[in-house]
């Protein structure tokens, strides 16, 4: 079987991340912030500027004071921002990859150039309704992979994307990160960040646009950050020494039908794919582990050490029924 490239860089690498773990987790919940990050090298390296976009680093965005990751009102939103390109370099390829709860609408340089979003996928959190046991959640569609680069021209470009929350009381927000290869050989990149300008479409003042959480994070942790590329994927990383208290997770940015991993010499086990993450702690060893995701490949990986919550494993290092309590 070809082994296709593995896309494990700086912005899209395979991370080792340590996490405390303050009450029992399962897999669907979101990422705290890491205690310590340890960087693992690509099987293969990619060319700069080839690399698949990811939302992944990202943070949401949104106009202040509107309560946007619980309940904001039923509003446009027009952030504006610069692409700022060499003026003595021509243009090979401009992409802008995004994100919006719940619709947005592209501009560059007053020309309309994508539209997509979740189109009202995003509950209230405060007001979800009872789950029901024998259905799944519904897979979240994936981000938009705009393709700029006529619209592009040498020096400063205007980008405006209109946002707009559709359902009143819901989360709102915007997720973006642009990308232009020059025939140089330059890479410009950047993100929709707090840079950016915000203005309600009822009103004139314009204001920074608000970071409110990082991509990944709840409401939105079910929301995938990338678009599959063909697969497989090949990574490798370095393990430290088992530890009984510590739960090794696999973690991807997006996924595709009967995605699974291998890890090592494993049997495949399958990546849920809304949840973006599978249980490798009894497959992770001590020193380099290689991994295999297929069939389709996603633009970043990582693993997370997660320690257990002290309440939630017996003497025997079995699962208690105490977490549920919480």
């Amino acid at each position: 079987m070809t082994f296709k490239r593995a896309y494990l860089t700086a912005g899209f690498g395979l991370l080792l991340c340590l996490f405390t773990h303050p009450a029992a987790r399962s897999a669907e919940e979101p990422v705290t912030a890491p205690q310590s990050v340890i960087a693992v090298q690509p099987l293969e390296s990619v060319p700069a500027g080839e690399q698949p976009l990811s939302l992944y680093g990202c943070y949401w965005m949104w106009h202040p004071g509107d309560n946007a990751t619980v309940a904001a009102p039923t509003i446009h939103v027009i952030f504006t921002g610069t692409i700022a390109l060499p003026e003595n370099d021509r243009i090979a390829r401009g992409e802008f990859l995004l994100h919006a709860d719940d619709l947005f609408t592209l501009m560059v340089n007053g020309q309309p150039a994508g539209q997509g979003g979740l189109n009202g996928l995003i509950p209230n959190p405060e007001k979800q309704p009872e789950p029901k046991e024998e259905t799944a959640p519904p897979s979240l569609p994936l981000p938009v992979n705009a393709d700029i680069t006529s619209l592009l021209k040498p020096g400063i470009n205007q980008v405006s994307i209109r946002v707009i929350n559709t359902m009143p009381s819901t989360p709102a927000g915007l997720a973006g990160r642009w990308r232009v290869r020059m025939t140089s050989g330059a890479v410009i990149t950047g993100e929709v960040d707090r840079n950016w300008k915000a203005r309600r479409n009822i009103s004139k003042i314009t204001v920074s646009a608000e970071p409110l959480v990082a991509f990944g994070q709840a409401p939105w942790n079910r929301v995938p950050a990338s678009i599959p590329g063909p697969g497989p994927f090949l990574g490798v990383w370095t393990h430290p020494s088992p530890d009984p208290e510590v739960q090794a997770w696999l973690v991807v940015d997006t996924a595709c039908d009967n995605m699974s991993v291998t890890v090592n010499d494993s049997d495949a086990i399958p990546v849920g794919q809304n949840l973006f993450r599978a249980d490798i702690t009894s497959l992770a060893r001590n020193g380099e582990n290689r991994v295999r995701i297929e069939p389709c490949a996603p633009a970043h990986v990582h693993v997370e050490l997660i320690k257990k919550a002290e309440d939630t494993v017996s003497p025997t290092g079995s699962e208690t029924d105490a977490a549920s309590a919480h």
